[in-house]
C-alpha cells in the first residue's frame, strides 16, 4: 500500500477538483459562469501540476515570476483559463525537442487595473 504525504494528498485533491470542474463544463457545453479567483495562487497550483506532469523530463523547469505586491483577483472562466495556460505550457515543452527548457510564467498588473499573464521559454 502506497502512502502519500499531506502535500501530495492536497495536490491530488486539487487536480481532481480541476478535473471535475472541466468535466462539468464539458457536460454543460462550457459554462459561461465566471468566478473570482486569486490569480497568484491559481498560477502556482497550475505550475505545481505541470511540474509533476513533467517530473521525468529533466530538461524542463517551470518558474513563476510574480511581479505583484499583493494577491490579484480576477473574474474568469476558470476552466478556460486553466486549459489555455496549460496548453501554452505544453506547447513550450514540445517546442524544445529535448533541449533544456526554462518556462517562465509571469503575473503582473498593468496600470493597477489589468492582470497580465505571460508565458515565455528559452526554446
Amino acid at each position: 500500500r502506497m502512502s502519500l504525504s499531506e502535500r501530495d494528498r492536497d495536490f491530488f485533491k486539487k487536480v481532481l477538483e480541476r478535473a471535475k470542474d472541466i468535466l462539468a463544463d464539458l457536460s454543460r457545453g462550457r459554462s459561461n459562469k465566471k468566478v473570482i479567483v486569486e490569480l497568484n495562487q491559481f498560477i502556482k497550483d497550475l505550475i505545481e501540476e505541470k511540474t509533476v506532469e513533467y517530473k521525468d523530463n529533466a530538461n524542463v523547469s517551470i518558474l513563476f515570476e510574480d511581479a505583484t505586491l499583493y494577491p490579484v483577483f480576477s473574474k474568469v472562466l476558470i476552466g478556460e483559463l486553466g486549459r489555455c495556460l496549460s496548453n501554452l505550457m505544453n506547447n513550450a515543452v514540445e517546442a524544445t525537442d529535448k533541449r533544456p527548457n526554462r518556462i517562465t510564467v509571469s503575473l503582473s498588473v498593468f496600470h493597477g487595473k489589468k492582470a497580465v499573464i505571460s508565458i515565455s521559454d528559452n526554446g
